[in-house]
């Protein structure tokens, strides 16, 4: 974590950035909804920086992938 994110205030709020993006999809059998939000967005909703929401998405993002699917490190 960086000095913007404590890990308190990423387990805080983790979810409530994941619900507004991209990476939790939606679907209620006709179309996806509700649009994802920006970071800016999400930041303004939750009174973060955009900074920050920018961070948590992209670290909650990495944690909800499978173990192993980034590969086993040994490049190419």
């Amino acid at each position: 974590m960086s000095s913007e994110v404590s890990p308190k205030l990423y387990k805080m709020i983790r979810d409530k950035v994941l619900k507004h993006s991209l990476a939790v999809q939606r679907y209620d059998g006709q179309r996806y909804r509700p649009r994802p939000l920006t970071d800016k967005e999400i930041a303004e909703r939750l009174d973060i920086t955009e900074t920050q929401a920018k961070e948590i998405r992209c670290i909650a993002e990495i944690d909800l992938m499978p173990p192993g699917c980034l590969g086993d490190g040994g490049g190419i």
